[in-house]
């Protein structure tokens, strides 16, 4: 086993993700500071009527929902068979948009953690997922109202460790025992920063091209060979160019289809197949807080596995909006 080193890494990678990240929270925050000053106005005399004025609009807008959902499956004297299990989730997921003449932006965030226990069996992790996404778009004239330049950058990692519980898919000569730890918090995370120009000709339709950084991260030094890190190092540094296309649209009352593929060609590795992420969530609303998800997410990154790996939920929730 081995023991934590990233002090090893280089210092200018090490204080370049730092910076990089600091800018964004940055961002994140300067978002929220035009909320808390709304409604804010100075004093004026008491006996002078306050001078007519327009209402402008707020240029930002905010959305924010809590999600919860679950499943419990109980048998006694069950002729047929089966399995006791409980399984449960909560997400939370939230985005504040502006949008000004010439300047548009957008800041995301995506939570979600879920546990599955199956009759004597301890709680299982399910559902990990911790997304931060932000995009600044310049809407310019002619050319630049068309197609817009823009800066984007995403984070993407988990919350809590998670297991292997089938096999060892680590290919060395330790003989380890299921289950075997496989990843955790910044183990792995991928950080990538995009500048390219973005087209949208629909309210319901995005496509974004550009050059591209990305970053693969991994804090515990005995899961880099997992993610091909170097073992004295904690992340791997990659440049090449991102494609980026979303649809986001009501394919019927009450039924919206959102996908999002991602493709990310290195130029580290010109000879092998882009990293891909295709994502797909179709919700279907009920009422103003019932409704049933279906999501389907493909990825492909050879880094990691030769395979394409695939992830399906189909869940019933109740959601709240909060803001």
């Amino acid at each position: 086993m081995y023991t934590d080193t990233s002090d090893s890494a280089p210092q200018a990678l090490r204080y370049g993700f730092a910076w990089a990240s600091g800018l964004f929270i940055t961002m994140l925050l300067m978002s929220v500071l035009p909320l808390v000053a709304q409604g804010q106005s100075l004093p004026t005399a008491p006996d002078e009527p306050d001078p007519p004025q327009e209402e402008e609009p707020h240029p930002w807008t905010y959305d924010m929902g809590l999600r919860f959902s679950g499943s419990q499956a109980a048998y006694s004297n069950w002729q047929e068979g089966g399995l006791q299990s409980v399984a449960f989730s909560v997400a939370l997921t939230g985005e504040a948009r502006r949008a000004t003449e010439h300047l548009a932006q957008m800041y995301r965030g995506d939570f979600r953690i879920g546990f599955l226990n199956q009759q004597s069996e301890p709680f299982r992790k399910s559902e990990d997922v911790l997304r931060l996404q932000m995009a600044q778009r310049y809407i310019g004239d002619d050319f630049f109202k068309l197609f817009n330049p823009t800066f984007a950058s995403v984070l993407r990692t988990q919350f809590v460790k998670g297991f292997n519980y089938d096999e060892d898919p680590f290919d060395d000569d330790v003989n380890r025992e299921t289950p075997v730890l496989v990843s955790n918090f910044l183990s792995p995370a991928f950080f990538t920063q995009s500048l390219g120009l973005t087209y949208e000709p629909a309210s319901w339709y995005m496509l974004r091209a550009g050059g591209a950084m990305k970053q693969t991260i991994v804090k515990d030094q005995e899961l880099r060979p997992l993610y091909d890190v170097d073992t004295n190092d904690f992340l791997r540094l990659e440049a090449g160019a991102e494609l980026n296309n979303v649809v986001d649209v009501e394919i019927m009352e009450n039924v919206r289809w959102r996908s999002t593929l991602n493709v990310f060609f290195s130029f580290n590795e010109i000879e092998s197949p882009p990293d891909v992420t295709w994502e797909n969530n179709v919700s279907l609303r009920v009422n103003d807080w019932l409704s049933t998800e279906l999501e389907f997410v493909a990825l492909y990154n050879e880094n990691v596995s030769d395979a394409v790996q695939i992830k399906e939920v189909l869940s019933v929730g109740v959601t709240f909006s909060l803001i």
